[in-house]
């Protein structure tokens, strides 16, 4: 749901926009970038490729009450919006698929939204390193991973967003929500054993969770009536929550800010567009970036055997039972441009 700062002056002169009209449909173009940033403990190489997203949306406003779904795919080809290549390993290797459902409530200036996604973002990963990695994979076990070869690096989510949108007379909008993040990936994960200098490293696969409330400003500077630009900014609010699962370990998710765990977590977006906009219609273009980091540092007892490396990659065992540091690192930014058509009747 774009974020909207109109104010009474913008409203009595305009007789259709996005957010009065009955219908609202869109489609748009966006290259988008996946930059993931390794920990010190691995050496990786990814396929930094753009993904060429297509954008499609339909949005309907009733009275004080607005409902949306929007789709987005980088396998779709525009010469057959309907085909996607689902038998094309190569493409499939390297894929950002969306569907996102959204619906809002307007009270004058106070506006509320909340949206679903559904997310998945492909692409590979290859070692650097001489040593070799163990990679507990989701579903083939244990994989040693030597210097060369490839394997597939993902995130794979569902999101779920609350927010509250308030617009000041001076087209600034304040925003304060809450999102929930359930995702599955590959984590790279720093093992020591407590009282001990063992330590080692493994990348884990890990299903997670973030609780993350974050505060948002969104600023419209018109340059004449049918020529605007957009900034927004928001970011997390030093409460976020980062529960990673496996059957590797267990985490008590009873107390996750008492002194056995020590996180860094959060979410920070900006955004910068130009939108040209007609009585139906508008042009938007743009630029966006989304930095996420999970970082836990934990203590917990494993649950199974686990083989990891050192940093000098020999081989380090730690058994069923032993009481264990886990440290936790993943962090990632997605980030490009954007350019989006849309209309409204």
């Amino acid at each position: 749901m774009p974020l909207k700062a109109v104010s009474e002056e913008e409203s009595d002169t305009q007789a259709f926009s996005e957010d009065n009209a009955a219908w609202y449909i869109y489609g748009g173009y966006n290259v988008s970038y996946w930059t993931i940033i390794p920990s010190v403990f691995f050496e990786f190489s990814y396929n930094n490729e753009p993904y060429k997203i297509k954008q499609f949306g339909i949005k309907t406003n009733y009275s004080i009450f607005s409902f949306g779904l929007e789709y987005n795919n980088s396998n779709i080809s525009f010469s057959n919006v309907f085909t996607i290549n689902e038998n094309d390993k190569e493409n499939q290797s390297h894929l950002a698929e969306q569907l996102k459902i959204f619906n809002g409530l307007s009270f004058g200036k106070l506006s509320v939204y909340l949206s679903a996604s559904y997310q998945k973002f492909n692409t590979t990963a290859t070692s650097t390193q001489e040593k070799d990695i163990n990679y507990y994979s989701k579903n083939d076990g244990l994989i040693i991973v030597k210097e060369h070869d490839t394997i597939e690096w993902f995130t794979r989510y569902s999101k779920y967003d609350l927010r509250f949108d308030y617009s000041t007379s001076d087209n600034g909008i304040f925003s304060l929500g809450i999102r929930y993040m359930n995702f599955e990936a590959p984590t790279e994960v720093d093992i020591s054993k407590q009282n001990s200098t063992t330590s080692g490293g493994i990348i884990l696969f890990t299903k997670n969770k973030i609780i993350d409330p974050y505060f948002g400003v969104t600023l419209k500077n018109r340059s004449s009536n049918s020529f605007y630009s957009l900034f927004s900014v928001s970011g997390s609010m030093l409460f976020t929550s980062y529960y990673p699962e496996s059957q590797y370990f267990d985490i008590d998710y009873n107390n996750p800010l008492s002194f056995e765990s020590f996180s860094i977590t959060g979410v920070y977006t900006c955004s910068y567009a130009f939108h040209f906009t007609g009585e139906h219609y508008r042009i938007e273009t743009g630029v966006k970036a989304e930095a996420s980091m999970a970082s836990l540092l934990y203590d917990s007892t494993l649950e199974r055997d686990i083989t990891a490396r050192s940093q000098t990659g020999a081989p380090v065992t730690f058994n069923t039972g032993d009481a264990v540091e886990l440290n936790f690192s993943r962090n990632e930014v997605f980030w490009g441009y954007y350019i989006k058509a849309s209309s409204f009747f």
